[in-house]
């Protein structure tokens, strides 16, 4: 009777240790999947961040450009359209096309 104690006493601590174990080991998987995801989050951040002062760098581009083309449109008349070789066209040509439907009948 007490031999068979003693093995319950001995099943017991070896099936102990084994869940000890096991907790031990979920929570070193759980901290690293922890690490892995707020290391990601931090990375998403950063490269959101640059991203945006992309955006900020091309809009403030555009935004010179639209000034510069708003300057210059002023000065596009038919004087400057002459001198820069544009000439009035003596007998103008109209192209045009049959319509898919004409097409297929």
């Amino acid at each position: 009777m007490k031999n068979h104690i003693s093995q319950i006493k001995i099943g017991a601590e070896s099936t102990n240790k084994k869940l000890f174990t096991l907790l031990i080991g979920l929570s070193i998987f759980a901290l690293l999947v922890y690490m892995y995801y707020i290391g990601a989050i931090v990375f998403n951040v950063i490269a959101r961040k640059n991203i945006e002062n992309e955006n900020k760098a091309i809009a403030s581009t555009i935004a010179e450009m639209q000034v510069d083309y708003l300057s210059k449109i002023g000065s596009i008349d038919k004087s400057f359209a002459l001198r820069s070789g544009y000439e009035d066209p003596t007998k103008p040509s109209y192209v045009t096309s049959q319509s898919l439907v004409g097409m297929l009948r």
